[in-house]
C-alpha cells in the first residue's frame, strides 16, 4: 500500500509507505536493485539517496549486500517499485513544484548504478501510487490527479517504450472525478487490474485486456464494499485484491478465478482493522498485511489454498502497522510499516523475525564490504552520542559496535575489505566555551574496535569520507568559526592512524562530499562564493584545484566518480531546482543534466 497524498479522501491511506530496507537508511531514499527479475509490485518509499544489492532482496533469500547510491533522484515522496528485470526498474512518486505536488517517474537500465527522472508525463499528472512493468518497455502507473474544483480523479499513465514518452489511458466515465488508484498489477502487457476507491460509483476495481486502449469497471460483491489498497496477480486469470471495508470497520479480500469476470469475497479471520498490501507468488500461496482492529499492532494473513482459508500469523511483539509485504517464493517474505522495521520470513510465515535497528537513532550513512558485511553509522536521536551497528549476515540482526568517548555524531563511512572501515563526524565540545572538532574513527578488525586518532585542530566539522585502500583515505568538511566559512580537507595514508591537512583553495567556503577513485584521484563538492564548488586532485592531495562549473549551480550535496573521466555530482540550481552535473572527461568540463522536480542531498 502507498501513502495518500494531500487531501486524503479516506482512512486507509492513513500511514506513509516505508520499504524493505528503510531500516537501513532511516532519513534516506531507498530503492532496490536486484540481480534477479522482481515482481511487478514491489514497494518502494520516501527521500535523499538510495541503496543498491547485488543480490536478490525483494525476491531474493535474505537481505544481502548493500551499498550507498548516491545519485538517485527520487521523488520526495516515492512510493512504488517495479522491476521486470535484473537491470530495468522505475519508480513512481510525487515530487514537488511550486503549484503543488506532480507525480514522477524515475528509472535505471543499469541495475540501479544510475537513475534519471523521467521529464515526459502527460500534462498535469498528479500523484502516483503504483506501477506495474510487464516487460523492460511496457509500464503502467497509476494514482490521480486534482481537478480544477479540487477533486480527486484517477488517473492511468503508460509507456511502451521503457519510459521515452508517457501517454494518458481513457478511464470509464466513472472515474473522472472522486476517485483514485492506489495499486495496480500486469501480469502481461495486455492484461492489467488495478484497485483504489471511486467515491461515485462505488467500484474500486478496473481492468484491461487490451493493453490499456479501454479499461472496464469490475464489480464485487456488496459486502466487500470499502477501499482497495493493493492486488496480486498470479497469473492472467488469478487475482486478489485487499482493502478495507469502510462501513464495517474490517478488513477485505476478493479474489477472482477468471480474469475479473466474477470477483468474490474471502473470508478474513477477525481482529483485522484493514489489509493494505498483497503479495501472491502462484495460484496458491498468497500473503496479505496490514493491521489489527485498533491500528495498534501489525497484522499477517496468509493462505495456501487460494483463499478458501486465509489464517492469521504469528509476528514479533512491538510490530506496528504493515503497509506492504513481497514475496520470492512460498517459503521467503518481507514485510515493512509505520514503524521503519521489517519482518522476514524464510519458511513460508511459520515464523517472522524482525530485521531492524533501535527506534531512537537516526542513521546517516551505510557501507558494504561484502555480500555479507556491511556498517552504519549516525547518532542518537538527540545527537548526542555517536552510533555505529554492523551486520555479518547480510541485514538479518545487527549489532552495536563500541564508539570512542566523545564522538557527538558520524556522518558517513567508507570500508575498504572486510576489516578496515573509516568513519568521520563530529566531536563533542570539551568544554563549555570550546569549539566542537571534527573526528574520525578507525577500525582493522570488522568493527570489534574502533579507534579515534588525534586530529588537525582546525577542523570542526566532517561530512564525507572515501577509501580508495585500505590505507589511503581522505576526508572533508568546513571550518564553521571561519567567516564565511572554510573547506577542509584532511587525508590519511595509514588507515586512520593519523590524519593531516590538506591545502584547499581559498574560496572553497565548505566541502560537503568526496570521491576518490585512486590513491591519487579525488573530487570534492561543496560551496563558495558563486554557489557550488567542486575541486580535484590528480596527486593524492598535494595540490588541489578548482574545476569550472555551469552558471547557477547553488550548491552540491553529493558526488560519485566510477572512474578518473566520470563523475556525477547532485545538488540544487538557481531558477530549476535539483540537478545533476556530470563530467565524462575528468572535470575539464561540467554539465548539468536535465532537471528534476525533487530536492536532492
Amino acid at each position: 500500500m502507498r501513502e495518500r497524498g494531500a487531501m486524503p479522501l479516506h482512512p486507509i491511506r492513513r500511514l506513509p509507505m516505508s520499504v524493505i530496507g528503510r531500516f537501513l537508511l532511516v532519513s534516506a531514499l531507498l530503492v532496490l536493485t536486484v540481480s534477479a527479475a522482481v515482481g511487478t509490485n514491489a514497494p518502494a518509499s520516501a527521500a535523499g539517496s538510495a541503496l543498491s544489492s547485488t543480490d536478490t532482496t525483494s525476491v531474493g533469500t535474505a537481505l544481502a549486500s548493500w551499498s550507498d547510491q548516491k545519485n538517485y533522484p527520487m521523488p520526495l515522496t516515492g512510493q512504488s517499485i517495479s522491476c521486470p528485470n535484473a537491470s530495468d526498474c522505475w519508480a513512481v512518486g510525487t515530487g514537488v513544484e511550486s503549484n503543488g505536488a506532480d507525480g514522477v517517474v524515475d528509472a535505471t537500465s543499469n541495475g540501479g548504478r544510475t537513475w534519471g527522472t523521467e521529464v515526459t508525463l502527460p500534462g498535469y499528472t498528479g500523484a502516483l501510487y503504483g506501477i506495474s512493468c510487464a516487460s523492460e518497455s511496457d509500464c503502467v502507473a497509476v494514482g490521480e490527479t486534482i481537478l480544477s474544483n479540487g477533486l480527486a480523479a484517477a488517473l492511468v499513465v503508460a509507456t511502451t517504450n521503457g519510459g521515452v514518452s508517457w501517454t494518458s489511458q481513457h478511464l470509464p466515465s466513472g472515474w473522472k472525478a472522486q476517485s483514485t488508484l492506489y495499486g495496480v498489477s500486469c501480469p502481461t502487457t495486455s492484461t492489467c487490474w488495478a484497485v483504489g476507491y471511486n467515491d461515485y460509483l462505488g467500484d474500486d476495481l478496473i481492468a484491461t485486456t487490451n493493453g490499456g486502449e479501454t479499461w472496464i469497471s469490475q464489480s464485487f460483491p456488496d459486502q466487500a464494499i470499502g477501499e482497495l489498497g493493493d492486488i496480486s496477480c498470479a497469473t492472467t486469470s488469478d487475482c486478489w485484491a485487499v482493502g478495507q471495508n469502510l462501513s464495517a470497520n474490517g478488513a477485505i479480500i476478493i479474489a477472482t478465478t477468471n480474469g475479473g469476470s466474477v470477483w468474490l469475497s474471502q473470508s478474513v479471520p477477525s481482529g483485522l482493522g484493514s489489509l493494505e498490501g498483497v503479495s501472491c507468488v502462484n495460484k496458491s500461496d498468497c500473503w496479505a498485511a496490514g493491521s489489527n482492529t485498533s491500528y495498534s499492532g501489525g497484522a499477517m494473513l496468509a493462505t495456501t489454498d487460494a483463499g478458501a482459508k486465509w489464517i492469521s500469523e504469528s509476528l514479533p511483539t512491538g510490530i506496528t502497522d504493515l503497509d506492504a509485504v513481497t514475496c520470492q517464493n512460498d517459503s521467503d517474505c518481507w514485510a515493512t510499516g509505520s514503524g521503519g522495521g521489517v519482518v522476514a520470513t524464510t519458511n513460508g510465515g511459520t515464523s517472522w523475525t524482525t530485521q531492524s535497528l533501535p527506534s531512537d537513532i537516526d542513521l546517516s550513512s551505510v557501507s558494504c564490504a561484502s555480500a555479507s558485511a556491511c556498517w552504519v553509522v549516525g547518532a542518537t536521536s538527540q545527537q548526542l552520542e555517536a552510533v555505529i551497528f554492523a551486520t555479518t549476515n547480510g541485514g538479518l540482526s545487527w549489532n552495536p559496535q563500541p564508539v570512542p568517548d566523545g564522538v557527538q555524531y558520524l556522518t558517513d563511512i567508507s570500508c575498504w575489505g572486510s576489516t578496515e572501515c573509516v568513519a568521520v563526524g563530529q566531536s563533542l565540545p570539551p568544554g563549555p566555551a570550546t569549539p566542537t572538532r571534527g573526528v574520525a574513527v578507525a577500525t582493522t578488525d570488522a568493527g570489534r574496535s574502533w579507534t579515534s586518532p588525534i586530529f588537525p585542530s582546525q577542523t570542526a566539522s566532517l561530512s564525507g569520507v572515501s577509501c580508495a585502500s585500505k590505507l589511503d583515505c581522505w576526508a572533508v568538511g568546513n571550518q564553521l568559526d571561519v567567516d564565511p566559512g572554510e573547506g577542509v580537507v584532511v587525508a590519511t595514508m595509514n588507515g586512520g592512524s593519523s590524519w593531516v591537512t590538506q591545502s584547499v583553495p581559498s574560496e572553497i567556503y565548505a566541502l560537503d562530499a568526496i570521491s576518490c577513485v585512486s590513491t591519487l584521484d579525488c573530487w570534492a563538492a561543496g560551496t563558495g562564493p558563486t554557489g557550488g564548488a567542486m575541486i580535484a586532485t590528480t596527486d593524492g592531495g598535494k595540490s588541489w584545484t578548482t574545476q569550472v562549473l555551469p552558471a547557477g549551480t547553488f550548491s552540491l550535496q553529493s558526488l560519485s566518480c566510477s572512474t578518473t573521466s566520470d563523475c556525477w555530482a547532485a545538488g540544487a540550481s538557481l531558477n530549476i531546482g535539483a540537478s545533476v552535473l556530470a563530467t565524462t572527461d575528468g572535470g575539464s568540463s561540467w554539465t548539468t543534466q536535465a532537471p528534476l522536480s525533487v530536492r536532492l542531498t
